[in-house]
């Protein structure tokens, strides 16, 4: 078995080291009765690094803009990241791209 990452095992404070990634999408009812209308969404997940805990974010849609403001929900609640590690999907790339700009 190889070694942890140092990320893994130093002692920080919560999320400042995280994964994330999307959830399948779910249905979610926008009204009760009859004439129940619904829209999909998406989770996206936060995982904290050292203490394994789960931040979770509903997102409309998978665009760069939904994960940029996900990430923006996400960083006023936990405070700012060091490392975040993510797949290469293309909001990933493209929310890396638009936050370089920045």
């Amino acid at each position: 078995m190889g070694d942890l990452s140092k990320a893994r095992v130093e002692i920080s404070r919560d999320f400042t080291n995280c994964g994330c990634d999307f959830t399948r999408s779910i249905d979610i009812k926008l009204a009760e009765g009859r004439a129940q209308k619904s829209t999909k969404a998406y989770v996206a997940l936060f995982v904290c690094w050292a203490t394994k805990a789960l931040h979770l974010e509903l997102v409309g849609d998978l665009t760069s803009e939904s994960f940029i403001s996900a990430l923006k929900r996400f960083a006023s609640r936990h405070g700012c990241l060091a490392h975040i590690c993510c797949d290469n999907t293309t909001n990933f790339i493209g929310a890396h791209r638009k936050i370089d700009e920045v």
